[in-house]
């Protein structure tokens, strides 16, 4: 308590994602090119959703590092990861 003041104060917890617990998470990076003409970064994000699913892994949609979105020429290529979890091996 000394150190941050604050060790007995209540706080609101959420538990979530007991499905994945013990489990190790695997993330692969992707790129992938939107088509669209677009510079909207939720639609972008949107566009995303759809189209780089693939089968056994999740999207992570979060577009915010500096080389997520990147032009090349007249196309805009998106950099982003998928992640799945995995029995610990």
């Amino acid at each position: 308590m000394a150190v941050t003041g604050q060790a007995f104060i209540d706080a609101p917890a959420e538990v979530r994602a007991l499905d994945v617990v013990g489990k190790r998470k695997i993330t692969e990076r992707r790129s992938i090119e939107c088509p669209l003409d677009i510079f909207n970064k939720d639609e972008i994000v949107a566009w995303l959703g759809e189209n780089g699913k693939e089968e056994g892994w999740t999207v992570n949609t979060y577009l915010g590092s500096q080389g997520s979105i990147a032009r090349r020429g007249d196309k805009t290529i998106i950099n982003y990861s998928v992640y799945r979890f995995d029995q610990e091996g």
